[in-house]
């Protein structure tokens, strides 16, 4: 029996920042696990609609058993875990606009999202639920992979967490971060669980 596959995405870095912990962790963890499956990492573009397409593309070509999608939340100082991606993009020149036509408004992550926080909790990475991936690119993949996921009848488990800053980032803005490693920690936690669950 072949190694279960996992896509794991970040996006690159934008809004004027250097560096983009959720693209960086995505390659560097692709590149070097001790996970039992094969993982491929991708770093996404923050532009609306491209990102999207690259994450549908991505799953209808490989049909992963596991879609772990990343993005910075500045300013958090724990890995935010979401549970619902919403049909709708809410920035710069596309407001109110829908994220993909004739698709249903929401919906749910499968990922267990209470479990995983526990999880990680237990293990020493600071973890919370979130109801909402917001209104911008994090949430368009989100909401992107989970259609795609229901729209051609795939097995593929798609969920998304939420970074925090690197403490490099995040010097001078008087705002909380966490180390790359405890990110690198959770991210690959939140997959050894999901792959144990099957």
């Amino acid at each position: 029996m072949s190694a279960p596959s996992v896509l794991i995405a970040g996006f690159e870095p934008f809004g004027g920042d250097e560096r983009n912990p959720s693209g960086e962790l995505a390659l560097e963890i692709a590149a070097a696990h001790t996970l039992k499956a094969r993982v491929q990492g991708h770093a996404l573009p923050v532009v609306f609609q491209e990102a999207s397409r690259r994450i549908q593309s991505l799953i209808k070509r490989d049909e992963p058993e596991i879609a772990l999608l990343t993005g910075l939340a500045a300013g958090s100082s724990a890995l935010a875990l979401e549970r619902v991606g919403v049909n709708y993009f809410h920035e710069g020149e596309h407001r109110d606009e829908k994220i993909i036509l004739d698709a249903p408004d929401a919906y749910f992550s499968p990922f267990p999202v209470t479990q995983l926080v526990e999880a990680l909790r237990s293990e020493g990475v600071p973890a919370r639920a979130s109801l909402s991936a917001g209104s911008y690119c994090c949430n368009e993949v989100l909401f992107a992979g989970l259609h795609t996921a229901a729209s051609l009848g795939l097995k593929t488990r798609v969920g998304f967490v939420h970074l925090p800053y690197l403490p490099k980032q995040a010097e001078g803005r008087g705002v909380d971060s966490m180390p790359r490693a405890l990110q690198r920690k959770g991210l690959e936690l939140i997959l050894a669980r999901l792959l144990g669950a099957g």
